[in-house]
């Protein structure tokens, strides 16, 4: 028969082997979210520089914003038409305006995924200090 003392002894040593555990998971965590975090904001100062500039190069030529949607037509199929081209031609005009709204999008969703990842870096030390178990 055992002893009481025994018993919780055990549990107590179950109990802090799981809290352990729990504790290298959790600091796991944070140094995964902080390698993303740099990783997001070396991305930020790389891949938004050159989406900004395909966006900036998107918009140099003949396209011109999407008119809003009260209107019949947009501004690029006014100048498309005066200019004369084909309906093929039309098409791909309409597409590279897709294409550059999607990269508009992209970009900012982007800028909002590095502010987010900054504000959590800059929180860290304070999360880690909370999560840290003794």
């Amino acid at each position: 028969m055992r002893s009481p003392g025994a018993s919780s002894s055990s549990q107590l040593a179950d109990i802090s082997s799981r809290l352990a555990a729990l504790q290298a998971v959790l600091q796991a965590c944070a140094r995964g979210v902080e390698a993303c975090a740099s990783a997001a904001g070396h991305l930020s100062n790389v891949y938004l520089i050159e989406l900004d500039q395909a966006l900036r190069t998107a918009r140099t030529g003949r396209l011109r914003a999407i008119a809003s949607n009260t209107a019949t037509t947009s501004m690029s199929d006014e100048i498309i038409g005066s200019v004369g081209l084909s309906p093929r031609q039309r098409e791909f005009q309409g597409a590279q305006e897709k294409v550059m709204l999607a990269l508009k999008g992209i970009l900012e969703e982007t800028q909002v995924l590095v502010s987010h990842n900054t504000n959590f870096a800059t929180n860290r030390p304070e999360i880690l200090t909370n999560s840290t178990l003794t």
